[in-house]
């Protein structure tokens, strides 16, 4: 009967082996997809430091999410993650498409505004985007690549931190954000379409830029310059997120004197 037991242990050992081979592998899969998307839909370097997948409890933990800045601006890295934890509920929903997540937790996203002479960062980064999803000529077919498309219930981002520059205005200033909560991005108008890789970051970055404004603190000149590089990006949310369908106001004026009295202080 040795044997017999032998050959259950043996098995059990072969079992647990490809169990840990396809843990590896599909984390392998994880990120490289990410690594790929963001860099092929953002247009600059997108990396990943590694993925923590929970095969029983259906969630996937993206370690170290790092977006570098567009060209022509000096911060190496425009946004940067912590955690990005994701809750799947069944794993196996990853193969849906679009690919449907209860909720997404965003913590300790780090964001730099950049603003050299008369260009922002964000704006560039999200022009940039655009104008690279078109075909270059008249008779050139569009790319026949099918990103990936997410549908999030909840959205949340805690503990945001955001470096505001300006080489107009000599100013450099960290700002540490509200927690936010963005809702049905992806499927603002009930279409279940999804939002690709780049429309999700594009309403983080949004919803981080809004927030610095209404906190006050900045020149006004700043200030007015970054709500209306946001209401031109609000354009492109139109559908992700029903908030945005309207574009973005400016900052209400008591925010915005509030803001140049802190700067002359």
């Amino acid at each position: 009967m040795k044997w017999i037991k032998r050959l259950v242990i043996l098995g059990i050992i072969l079992l647990a082996g490809g169990a840990v081979v396809g843990y590896l592998t599909i984390d392998g899969i994880v990120k490289g997809v990410v690594e790929k998307e963001g860099t092929e839909q953002l247009k600059v370097s997108t990396t990943l430091g590694g993925v923590s997948l929970g095969l029983l409890h259906g969630y996937v933990d993206l370690k170290s999410l790092a977006i570098a800045s567009p060209p022509g601006f000096k911060a190496p890295q425009m946004f940067s993650v912590d955690t990005f934890s994701v809750n799947v509920g069944n794993l196996l929903r990853l193969r849906d498409e679009p690919i449907h997540l209860a909720n997404v937790t965003i913590d300790d996203p780090k964001l730099v505004v950049e603003q050299h002479g008369t260009k922002i960062n964000f704006r560039e980064l999200i022009d940039n985007m655009s104008q690279a999803s078109e075909p270059t000529a008249k008779n050139q077919p569009a790319s026949t690549s099918k990103p990936v498309k997410l549908i999030i219930d909840t959205l949340t981002i805690t503990n945001a931190h955001v470096t505001v520059q300006s080489d107009i205005h000599n100013f450099n200033k960290d700002l540490t954000l509200p927690s936010m909560t963005l809702k049905n991005v992806g499927n603002a108008d009930g279409a279940n379409n999804g939002a690709a890789i780049k429309d999700v970051l594009t309403a983080v970055i949004d919803k981080m830029v809004d927030q610095t404004t209404l906190l006050g603190g900045l020149p006004i000149d700043l200030t007015k310059s970054l709500s209306e590089n946001l209401g031109a990006v609000a354009g492109k949310l139109k559908g992700i997120l029903p908030e945005q369908v309207g574009g973005i106001k400016l900052p209400d004026p008591g925010n915005m004197l509030n803001g140049l009295l802190n700067q002359k202080k």
